[in-house]
């Protein structure tokens, strides 16, 4: 069991659903989380962990939604408040992990990382945003190995196997990547069982069966996403993933550019993903890297 570090059941509830809006990864979610979580500190000012989530949000907000000086300083401000009121808390340290990296302060990051999982060897978001850290630098072996860590602690999150994927094939592990893809496949054909409409689910599965050659079904997929979050900028990007593993470079580029003028502003993750390798030589690829800050 989960140490909640409250002793009002309200707060730990509002904090519950601030994850749950967080981790569905869109503009109107995160608002949402950090209104729950705003609730849950105003039952108990000292709730540690929903401060984390606060920083969580906006260095998810601040990669994925809306790339602001802003938003990267909340999530700094959050996490440090985060650790401070409690200095054992693995999430915390998780928390001021993720923030710290996306601000470019990767061996400071590291450092919180490893203190989280010394602190909480279960605790998925160590391991999870450690992993994409150590991606964004081009460290795809240590990647690898965190990736699978985060898969052991949660099998039945689709998003680890889908970015261990990412790693092998940049590692030229091509059967790797392969068995990867397929894992994440049957996650989330088991997880759109229960959630048809997931559209993170949808996305990140359409890259998956670009790559494994489906065309037919990944069209299908991103289409569905690409209607239920046509201005979202982590959809965008995601369908654009999808058009460039099928070698439909203007589309993925019109996508990728809508993408990062409604706020996407993960420079490092778009400067080493995989998918989008048969870009990179498009000089309308490099001139949209020299958008982003």
């Amino acid at each position: 069991l989960q140490y909640v570090a409250t002793s009002n059941p309200e707060a730990y509830d509002y904090y519950l659903k601030g994850r749950k809006f967080m981790y569905a990864m869109s503009s109107r979610n995160f608002e949402h989380a950090i209104g729950m979580y705003d609730k849950a500190i105003e039952l108990d000012t000292n709730y540690a962990i929903a401060y984390a989530g606060i920083a969580d949000t906006y260095s998810q907000m601040f990669r994925f939604a809306d790339a602001t000086p802003e938003n990267a300083a909340k999530a700094l401000e959050a996490s440090q408040h985060a650790v401070e009121l409690d200095p054992d808390s693995a999430e915390a340290h998780a928390s001021r992990g993720l923030a710290l990296f996306i601000n470019d302060e990767y061996q400071r990051a590291e450092k919180h990382f490893e203190t989280a999982i010394l602190l909480n060897p279960k605790l998925f978001e160590s391991y999870f945003f450690y992993a994409l850290s150590c991606s964004s630098q081009g460290n795809y072996e240590k990647a690898a190995r965190l990736f699978i860590q985060a898969t052991d602690v949660n099998p039945a999150d689709y998003q680890s196997p889908s970015f261990l994927a990412l790693s092998y094939t940049a590692l030229g592990r091509t059967d790797d990547a392969l068995s990867a893809r397929k894992r994440t496949i049957e996650l989330i054909e088991r997880h759109l069982d229960m959630n048809p409409d997931d559209t993170r689910a949808l996305y990140i599965g359409a890259a998956n069966l670009s790559s494994m050659g489906d065309s037919e079904r990944a069209m299908e997929w991103a289409g569905r996403a690409f209607e239920a979050g046509r201005n979202e900028p982590m959809v965008l990007y995601n369908v654009a993933c999808t058009y460039a593993l099928l070698g439909e470079s203007d589309r993925a580029m019109e996508l990728l550019e809508k993408a990062i003028s409604l706020g996407w502003g993960d420079r490092a993750w778009l400067e080493t993903d995989s998918d989008l390798d048969s870009l990179r030589t498009i000089p309308r690829f490099q001139a949209l890297l020299d958008q982003i800050v």
